[in-house]
């Protein structure tokens, strides 16, 4: 992701997906408007993050399996915010969304300690503010 843009930006996502999400809890917008939204996100971070980011490139395998670790756990909060809009009271579900919401802020304290990749440490802080924003509504 060397030449575009939307990786100085990408910690916005997460952001503009939890204003959209408060909007069709409140019933402003229509679910389908979250829906797109959260999907082209969880694909703009698994298939398409994975492949032109520089993941399989790096020379420690350590950095590798992080960063793919961290991909997915964007992908799988957004997929399951999409779940939970529709199957709110299913616990097994919120559960599930707690625990990687757990870890996400985990890869937060990684990322701050650890690691010195900007993006994706503030990234991560984009997801908790996205992931608190439907685990508070």
């Amino acid at each position: 992701m060397k030449n575009l843009k939307i990786d100085k930006y990408e910690f916005l996502l997460p952001i503009i997906a939890s204003i959209i999400y408060f909007f069709v809890v409140k019933q402003v917008i229509p679910k389908i408007s979250y829906i797109v939204f959260a999907s082209l996100i969880s694909i703009y971070f698994f298939p398409m993050r994975f492949i032109f980011n520089k993941v399989l490139s790096e020379n420690s395998l350590k950095n590798r399996l992080i960063e793919l670790i961290s991909i997915l756990v964007f992908s799988i909060i957004t997929v399951l915010s999409i779940t939970l809009l529709f199957a709110n009271t299913n616990s097994n579900l919120k559960i599930l969304f707690e625990v990687f919401s757990i870890i996400n802020v985990l890869f937060v304290l990684y990322y701050s300690i650890a690691n010195n990749r900007k993006n994706t440490f503030i990234t991560h802080l984009g997801f908790i503010v996205l992931t608190s924003a439907i685990l508070g509504i």
